[in-house]
Formats: C-alpha cells, structure tokens, sequence
C-alpha cells in the first residue's frame, strides 16, 4: 500500500465525559484536542448505551436501521432476552438472529468488498467486539476481544497472541490490565502482522470505573490515567512508522455518565399497581419488562395505553416512546414517536421509557444524576449510570488528528459517532449504504436547534434536536412536569 494512501485508526475511551479532560487528569488527551480538531457539541444516539453505539459507529446508521435498540431487551414473539454484554448472551443472540443481528451494512462490510483491510481490538464485552464488526468471521477479518477465542475470530490468532503476549488479564476495577493487555495485541500483534487500512481498539475504561465506584472518584481518575497513557504508546508507535504521514487518528467516547440518586424496580411497581410484568412473558405475565434507566416494555397484546397513563403519574418516570402517531408524537398520550429518536425498529418494544434525572453535582463535583432501574449493574448509589437522554450522557468526546483533519482546529457543527463510518469510506472513495444516516465529519454551517414536547393532563416532556442538513443529533430530553 502507498506511503500516501489514507489509514485511519479509531481509539475509543468508553464513557469518558468531555468536562473531565484537563491537561492534568489526562494529558495525551489534552495534547492531541489542542493539536487536532475537536467537536465540543458532539452527540451520541438513544439508548446512550455501548452497545447501541458500537453499531452506530460500524455503520453510521441509527439504531432503528442496524437493530440494536438498546443493552438489553425482549424480542418480539416472545423470543429469548437479548442481551449481548456476556459471552453466553452474545451467542444466544447471534443463534437467533443469525448475521442479522446487526442488520445494517459496517464498515467491516463495505472496507472488505473494497480490498481494504480493518482490524478490531476490544477489551470491553463480547457484544461490543461482535458489534464493531459483525460478519468479520465470515470475511475472514481479525477481531480480538479479551472475552475469548468464541468472540475472537481466527483472522486475529486468540490462542497464539496468548502464546506470544500471555494470557489476557482477569477484569478488575479498574480495568487497566486488561486495557494495557489490549495496547500490546493492537501494537506488537494487529498493526504488523495484518497491515491495515482501518484499525479499532476500544478501551473499557473509564466507563467501567465510573459505573463502580463513581465519577471523578480515585479509581476513575486512576483509569483516565491509564487509558491516557496508552493512547499516548499508541501515538508515539504511530509516529515511528514509515507511513506516519498517512495516519488518521479518531478519539472518541461513546456516551457519558451521570451518577445514581436511587434505584427503582420498574417490573415490582407494575405488578404493584397490577400489571402481570416480569422478565419475559409467559403464562402469569402480560408485559416483558427491562428495569434500566432507559428501559423497555413487550406487551403481549401490544396493548400499552394504560400502562403508558400509569406511568406518567409515577414521580420516577421520565419520558415515553411508542409507535408513531405522527413525526413528533407516539400512539399513547404523552408519548414520543420512536422514529423521533431514530429508534423504530421492527424489534424495538411496544414502550421505551427513560427514568428520572436532575442536575445536581455528585460527591466529587461532576454534574448530573439519574434513578437507574435494578437491571442496571452498578450496586452502589453513587455509581455511574447511562443510557437516558440528559445533556451529560449524550455529550461525548469526537475529536481527530491527521492529514483529514485542520489542526488545532475547533468545529461547531454537530458530529456524533454515527459520523465515524461515513468519514473513513469518504476516504477511500467507498460509497456508503442506504442505511448510513451520518455523513463526514468535516462539513460547513451551524445546527439549527429544535425543540418537541408533548402534553397530557398536567405530563410535560421536552426533546431538544439539533439539526443540520438531513443530519440529526440529540441534545437532550427530560420531563418537565
């Protein structure tokens, strides 16, 4: 390949918010913003979860397009509940989806037929490997995840990198080891031996430190630190190659944090008030519940207007998404029409709801706070939480270096992960899918701000969009009465 020829790189710190950069906290970071190009009002997609952004960033579609609307949730006909963090739920959901699962063309897709070449390294769950790449295994694409060999894929060697590197590290809190494990297999394993056009590596840090023992706590600024420092190993390895000149390098994160008030058991209060819920439906339950912050709701006659009006007098409910009654409303009074949010998917749930949020800082002085649902994992209540629609879970880092990209150069326009895989096949002159809803990064002009409520009795909830062009982003949302 010519020395001149576009490569990119894409690094990704899982839930790294942008108000905790500083040239202290992290300065590779801080070095690489002030030299590159950064987007301040860069945005993530609803469900603000990992694994409903992975996807995006594969395909720049939105989740109504590729299908993976959410972490977690129950499958229409009363399928099996997906959830694909585990490697066990991973492979359930790829056995019942087959290479639909991901249902959008990626990037893996588009580069492959090209004759270019994308490697991906995780150290995050099974489910987001698989979804950086989906049909890699059949294309023959090296994927390495520290979740094993049946995530990996042959292309990328699990057991011989084991061999050469020794074994992958167990979890901890932080996730440092397994992030640093990562840095090697991307540096001495992915780069060298595969040569590609496109490579991935994805931090699970500090996403994870933050869900466990809070944001801006010493174990999440413990792993800021290491992440930074890898992907200033990862930038010095760069600078050292012959075709450093050609390098593209994408940082982004995929989503923020807010910390957890309280915890609410959303399937418990329905049956409380008498509705049949659990965990799937069956002979003594009549609505399939996923009790997170932002969480969904499969009924078995599809039937949700009752519930939707028990929900909106419940003081931990936030906002509600249903089918479309027109662009703005859903079928149910005080609704918002999932298409709104780029979530109507023939898969999505009959009502996707979020829960409480406010504005308050936590202990370590990091703004914002939500009630998180049981099925979220972090025990504690001063954890970290995403997956809703306020401003600091839906801000996340996009910023960019390279031949592409104007140095020290701040963008107003809005981007958002979904913007990744347009930019990398604009590169190579690779027409994107229908599906694909973002477009390069680097474009003119200013968004236009738009704002949707919706009103029922004394409910009031409020979405805020910015636009520009045909582009999309969410700003926020929130119940305000």
């Amino acid at each position: 390949m010519a020395v001149d020829e576009p490569r990119f790189l894409i690094v990704a710190m899982d839930g790294l918010r942008p108000d905790m950069i500083s040239e202290e906290a992290c300065p590779a970071v801080a070095r690489f913003i002030a030299e590159g190009c950064m987007w301040p009002r860069a945005r993530t997609v609803f469900p603000s979860e990992t694994r409903v952004v992975t996807p995006t960033v594969a395909t720049g579609a939105w989740p109504a397009r590729h299908g993976q609307i959410a972490n977690t949730f129950p499958t229409p006909g009363n399928g099996p509940l997906i959830n694909t963090a585990p490697v066990e739920g991973l492979l359930a959901a790829v056995e019942h989806f087959g290479d639909a699962l991901i249902a959008a063309p990626s990037l893996g897709d588009r580069l492959a037929a090209a004759g270019r070449r994308y490697v991906v390294v995780s150290s995050g769950t099974a489910g987001n490997a698989y979804c950086l790449n989906p049909r890699a295994r059949g294309r023959e694409q090296a994927v390495f995840s520290v979740q094993g060999p049946e995530i990996s894929t042959p292309a990328a060697d699990h057991a011989g990198i084991e061999e050469r590197l020794g074994p992958v590290p167990a979890q901890a809190l932080p996730n440092s080891e397994r992030c640093r494990y990562a840095t090697r297999v991307l540096l001495e394993e992915m780069l060298p031996k595969h040569d590609p056009h496109v490579a991935v590596i994805w931090y699970s840090e500090p996403d994870i430190a933050m869900h466990y023992a809070g944001i801006g706590s010493d174990a999440c600024r413990d792993a800021l630190a290491c992440v930074d420092a890898e992907f200033a190993q990862v930038l010095a390895a760069l600078e050292a190659r012959p075709d450093a000149t050609g390098w593209n390098v994408i940082l982004l994160s995929d989503h923020g944090q807010v910390t957890i008030r309280e915890k609410i058991d959303v399937a418990a209060e329905m049956r409380a008030a008498g509705f049949r819920a659990g965990p799937r439906i069956d002979a003594d339950t009549d609505y399939a519940v996923v009790s997170s912050s932002s969480g969904n709701v499969m009924s078995r006659d599809g039937r949700i207007a009752k519930l939707a009006d028990w929900m909106r007098e419940q003081p931990w409910a936030g906002l509600l998404f249903a089918r479309r009654l027109n662009e703005v409303e859903g079928h149910v009074a005080g609704s918002f029409s999932l298409g709104l949010v780029g979530l109507d998917h023939e898969r999505t749930p009959h009502l996707v709801y979020t829960l409480g949020q406010d504005d308050e800082p936590n202990r370590w002085g990091f703004a914002g706070g939500a009630i998180a649902g049981t099925g979220d994992s972090p025990p504690v209540a001063f954890g970290g939480i995403h997956g809703g629609l306020h401003p600091k879970e839906l801000s996340c880092l996009l910023a960019a270096r390279g031949p592409l990209f104007p140095a020290a150069a701040c963008a107003e326009a809005p981007v958002g992960p979904i913007d990744i895989a347009p930019t990398v096949l604009a590169a190579f002159g690779i027409a994107p899918a229908e599906t694909v809803a973002g477009g390069p990064l680097i474009h003119p002009g200013l968004p236009q701000s738009r704002a949707f409520e919706v009103v029922a009795g004394d409910y009031t909830a409020r979405i805020e969009i910015l636009e520009i062009g045909a582009r999309r982003y969410l700003d926020s949302g929130r119940r305000a009465s």
